[in-house]
């Protein structure tokens, strides 16, 4: 099966048996058309993998530096103490993860260049590490038998014994 580019280049369309020159004329003029077409929609073919191919990099790339933010936080705090990492009294981690994410998602508002995905990607990080950090406190807090408040969820705990009691010297029938 010929090409419409060889087709038109030959001079005759396929499946004509008009050789008359009017026919040669028209039949040029639809397969170059045809052969014009195809490379156009390939160009553009390639411009949008080019343009998805970009798009995932960008993706990729700040995956790795959220996850970099993730794992700096964690190291800092486990090397240094979250009660090193304050400043002006509060939580550093806390300052940097809504500083960078508020400066990533301005820019971003404002139709900035790419530095707002990288602030927003490092802003994540930072603050999810903290987060994690909080919800595993939390988990332990709540996993003791003191609870959150230091008594219990409900104030003072009273732990009863199954079998002592009121019914426990009956015995069933």
């Amino acid at each position: 099966m010929a090409s419409a580019l060889s087709v038109a280049t030959r001079g005759r369309r396929k499946n004509t048996s008009r050789r008359g020159s009017s026919a040669k004329r028209k039949t040029n003029t639809t397969s170059l058309a045809r052969a014009e077409s195809n490379v156009k929609r390939l160009q553009n073919r390639l411009k949008n993998a080019n343009l998805n191919a970009r798009r995932g990099g960008e993706a990729a790339v700040n995956v790795l530096e959220t996850q970099l933010a993730l794992f700096g936080t964690g190291y800092l705090t486990g090397r240094m103490g979250a009660d090193k990492l304050k400043v002006f009294n509060m939580d550093g981690r806390l300052l940097a993860g809504i500083g960078l994410g508020g400066w990533g998602l301005w820019d971003a508002a404002m139709g900035g260049g790419a530095m707002a995905s990288h602030a927003l990607a490092l802003g994540n990080g930072v603050f999810g590490g903290l987060v994690y950090e909080w919800g595993q406190e939390a988990g332990v807090k709540s996993k003791s038998p003191a609870g959150f408040g230091g008594q219990g969820q409900f104030g003072r705990e009273v732990y009863v014994t199954p079998g002592i009691g009121a019914r426990a010297g009956l015995r069933r029938g």
